[in-house]
């Protein structure tokens, strides 16, 4: 007997072909043989390691050159709650007319990602047909398929672990993005359009640089994100939370969100309510255009573009300094910020908005009040800003709506 023949489809993957596993499943697979003598047999298989026991299948008598798949499942699961990542996992056939001699039949290699829990498929980002580019939620052949840069990041950094907790892998897997270059699974291969391999994924950086704003709003999502490596704070936000739901953490709709005034007008977080330190219903005068991130900082009061200071953030040591507004993950179970865009993240304690804006805003620019219509460099929409203008380079959070009551 020998293994059938790589189908035409599987041409175009990489070898070894990746596979995934929750650890905590029994691995099942399906094999096809090809018969070379009209007797029946018995077929056993291992993995390299001795570590999973299958069961023993039987091969019924065939004609000679006819196909025949059997099923495979293992009896237990050595590796459960823990993650793995096995660059090439072989598993080993034998085959036997009488049970007790056995002949070496081959192995198949491939890439092995074992997840600590079985993903959190159904949180997936799952737009409607119209926007099939946006959906996370890929299915081939009718089954589950998950972007192997999401299990790649995941498990390479999970296996790390002794003892996996919630709070630990997420620890562990943040260490990617602190780094501020977090690379995908093939890069710099024909698998990939560009290659990031020096720089890593990008923030606000060419695609989606703010000069790009009408043609990146109608392509923007997670998938043009591991497709073209670029985005902003929205697909950064979902990107880290994609690489939790594929370890089976369930933080789909863990998020917070900033603004000024200026951000709240133009729609930002229309159906949560804003918050904000001095009042639920807060409306400042002066009124906040627009804040500036990391080391930018504000530095003519006549002019709400005008900047000194660069702001470092994923894959791009000049991004875009100037916002009306910013998403990042909120670690909800944990209370715990984690800002993927910046590679930064907070224990309980700091996660409040005002330690976050002393940290994260450098100054504000402030205008007695503002209009909607028109347009600003950041995309808001504005006509008339009236003066007197300001910078407020202290306590900024006072200038600030949230979405959620952190203060």
């Amino acid at each position: 007997m020998k293994k059938s023949l790589i189908k035409g489809d599987d041409l175009y993957k990489p070898s070894p072909l990746p596979i995934t596993l929750s650890s905590t499943d029994k691995f099942i697979f399906e094999a096809t043989f090809q018969t070379l003598f009209p007797i029946a047999t018995k077929i056993r298989v291992r993995d390299r390691d001795g570590k999973y026991e299958f069961n023993i299948a039987d091969h019924p008598k065939k004609l000679k050159n006819e196909f025949h798949t059997l099923v495979f499942l293992s009896k237990n699961t050595p590796y459960s709650n823990t993650i793995q990542h096995f660059q090439n996992f072989e598993l080993v056939f034998e085959y036997s007319v009488d049970g007790k001699s056995w002949t070496p039949l081959g192995s198949a290699k491939f890439e092995f990602y074992m997840t600590w829990k079985k993903p959190e498929f159904s949180m997936y980002i799952n737009s409607s047909p119209i926007n099939e580019s946006k959906v996370m939620q890929i299915k081939y052949l009718g089954k589950e398929n998950i972007c192997e840069s999401l299990l790649w990041i995941s498990c390479k950094r999970g296996k790390n672990l002794k003892t996996v907790s919630e709070e630990l892998l997420i620890d562990e897997i943040f260490k990617d993005f602190s780094s501020l270059k977090v690379v995908r699974r093939r890069e710099g291969t024909k698998y990939l359009k560009n290659d990031w391999s020096k720089e890593g994924l990008g923030y606000w950086r060419n695609a989606s640089a703010g000069v790009n704003t009408p043609t990146f709003e109608p392509v923007r999502s997670l998938r043009f994100l591991l497709s073209h490596g670029e985005a902003r704070c929205g697909e950064w936000t979902r990107f880290m939370q994609h690489v939790f739901l594929t370890q089976g953490i369930s933080v789909g709709n863990d998020t917070i969100g900033i603004c000024t005034e200026a951000g709240a007008l133009v729609g930002f977080s229309s159906s949560i309510p804003p918050y904000n330190k001095k009042s639920k219903a807060y409306k400042s005068i002066p009124s906040s255009l627009q804040f500036a991130v990391k080391n930018a900082m504000h530095n003519d009061p006549s002019n709400y573009s005008s900047t000194t200071g660069d702001s470092k953030a994923q894959g791009n040591p000049k991004a875009e300094p100037l916002f009306i507004d910013h998403f990042w993950f909120y670690y909800l179970k944990g209370k715990r910020f984690y800002d993927a865009s910046y590679g930064k993240s907070y224990k309980s304690v700091d996660s409040n908005l005002v330690k976050y804006c002393n940290d994260n805003l450098n100054s504000i620019f402030l205008t007695n009040g503002i209009k909607t219509s028109g347009a600003l460099s950041t995309g808001i929409s504005i006509t008339a800003l009236t003066p007197p203008f300001s910078i407020q380079k202290s306590k900024l959070h006072d200038y600030i709506i949230s979405t959620i009551d952190l203060f």
